[in-house]
């Protein structure tokens, strides 16, 4: 399977296995943690934080490291590239950028898929985003990227075989997946799993 046009874009294959995840409650407000490194990272959110915007919740906090937050808007029509580029703007990503407060993300949806970016000299920064919890739905593209978190449990996790066995389509035609790990870019970051049958990881609480 190729990838799409973004950076990133070998990284958010179906996968894509480091991402967040809260447990769903209707109606209430809900804190989901999610574990950030230096560099880029991929964030799968299960909560809706629309009720205020990243200047509000990220710039104005002096503590906290994020520089910028890409949000994935799946693609109408599939684009192709190669190889893992620098961010460029596309038709499938808005971006907030902390030096540019009019960027056009300015608000955190539930059920959506980012690539965050901490600064470079920051430790290990956990980010709480309090909002209010939202089911998942999925929608898969069969001729472009799908950039998803895999919730799963803890203690032995499935592997992808199993975990996507009620999709036989992804039997038929086996998906490239890569994980993302999150940290700066290299040769083997975002790396492509593998084996089919690598164990899905338990997403992040």
């Amino acid at each position: 399977m190729k990838t799409s046009h973004f950076p990133f874009q070998s990284s958010l294959i179906s996968g894509l296995t480091l991402l967040g995840f809260a447990s769903i409650a209707s109606a209430q407000w809900l804190t989901q943690s999610i574990d950030l490194k230096a560099g880029w990272n991929a964030v799968f959110l299960h909560v809706d934080a629309s009720h205020d915007t990243l200047n509000a919740l990220v710039a104005s906090d002096t503590n906290n490291p994020i520089l910028e937050v890409w949000r994935w808007n799946p693609p109408s029509a599939a684009q192709f590239t190669d190889n893992p580029a620098e961010p460029i703007a596309a038709a499938e990503w808005t971006s907030w950028v902390r030096s540019l407060p009019d960027s056009t993300l300015q608000r955190l949806s539930g059920d959506t898929a980012y690539l965050v970016r901490v600064n470079s000299n920051s430790p290990t920064y956990i980010w709480r985003i309090k909002g209010r919890p939202v089911a998942p739905r999925r929608d898969w593209t069969i001729s472009g990227l799908n950039l998803i978190g895999f919730p799963t449990v803890t203690n032995n996790p499935p592997k992808f075989n199993a975990f996507l066995a009620k999709a036989p389509e992804l039997q038929s035609a086996i998906p490239e997946i890569y994980h993302y790990p999150g940290g700066e870019l290299s040769t083997n970051n975002p790396a492509l799993l593998p084996s089919y049958l690598f164990p899905v990881k338990p997403a992040n609480r």
